[in-house]
């Protein structure tokens, strides 16, 4: 077995659980649906994508009987993937803390503004310390404070081994601010048809950033605006001839 599909193999089962897990925290969610079956066929992936919209709760999404503001996810992907809804979060629901637990598998009480670092080293790093190049991985946030994920406090890996990242305002990083959705979308696909990397870790502020604003409005809108970009970048990595039909897209 090659370096990297020792690697792909350690993501796979390093990130699944606790992905679901973050990923439909925002929810009470129900255990009452069956364990869906999985495809009788063998799936090595290469390339590993985790694409997050922020903050949306279950009775707005998966919860909702017409699932009207999710129709793309709900439509067209989940029929050709496998949808989990059983899985909760334990840790901490804000937005370091739990994109914190997605990326080191360790719950932490960490500080939400994105000054403090991880305690333990994220899978960019993992990764990343198989072949040491940086645009193989990629952070790419419409929060900037999320770019604290890309290093750690562990003094065996901290400052080693970090992915390439694009954060907030123009990249900025932290202390950047929070950049629109639609300009992060642009630099996804950008990123992607630039440098093909392997693993790769995308955060969409909305709907989160909207709801805190109390506008009800503005976060339904937000579900059905980064609705759309998955299913965009679902498609794009479908069609692209370096991921198409060797990534697995979360």
């Amino acid at each position: 077995m090659s370096r990297m599909q020792k690697a792909a193999k350690f993501m796979v089962i390093y990130f699944i659980p606790l992905l679901i897990q973050f990923f439909l925290s925002v929810s009470c969610v129900k255990d009452t649906e069956p364990v869906p079956t999985l495809p009788d066929r063998e799936f090595r992936a290469e390339n590993v994508i985790i694409v997050i919209m922020d903050g949306p709760r279950w009775s707005e999404t998966w919860g909702d009987p017409e699932k009207a503001n999710i129709t793309n996810m709900a439509d067209s992907m989940a029929p050709e993937g496998v949808l989990l809804t059983n899985f909760y979060n334990e840790g901490v629901t804000k937005t370091v803390p739990g994109h914190t637990a997605i990326t080191t598998s360790y719950y932490q009480s960490i500080n939400n503004s994105g000054n403090e670092l991880p305690e333990h080293p994220s899978v960019f790093q993992y990764w990343l310390s198989y072949d040491n190049d940086s645009l193989k991985a990629w952070l790419i946030t419409s929060k900037d404070k999320l770019q604290v994920l890309a290093n750690c406090e562990d003094q065996v890996w901290h400052n080693r081994f970090m992915p390439s990242n694009n954060c907030g305002k123009n990249g900025g990083g932290v202390g950047s601010g929070y950049r629109d959705d639609s300009l992060t979308y642009i630099v996804i696909e950008e990123k992607l048809a630039q440098y093909h990397p392997n693993l790769v870790l995308i955060n969409f502020k909305d709907p989160d950033a909207s709801a805190h604003t109390g506008d009800w409005d503005k976060y339904i809108q937000g579900i059905k605006k980064v609705d759309e970009y998955i299913y965009r970048l679902w498609q794009f990595v479908r069609e692209d001839p370096v991921y198409k039909d060797n990534t697995l897209f979360i």
